[in-house]
């Protein structure tokens, strides 16, 4: 997804579209599992993980940077 698009969708997120959420979590939440699953090697665990992390996200929407091309992918990976 190109630069300009990723900014949209932090935009969108920041103003609390449900799109820009979805296509983020699209975006992301494979990579969140792979990701969690390398430490917590438990589906069911990893499932809980990347569901409660896409939640926090959804939580604190009006509080992301937007202008921050990294924000949501170090927000999903740290």
């Amino acid at each position: 997804m190109p630069l300009t698009e990723n900014k949209e969708l932090r935009l969108g997120l920041k103003k609390g579209s449900q799109l820009s959420f979805t296509q983020i979590y699209e975006l992301y939440a494979h990579k969140a599992f792979l990701l969690s699953f390398k430490y917590l090697r438990n589906k069911e665990l990893v499932k809980d993980a990347v569901q409660n992390t896409f939640v926090k996200l959804w939580n604190i929407y009006d509080t992301i940077d937007e202008t921050h091309r990294s924000s949501i992918s170090c927000f999903i990976s740290c």
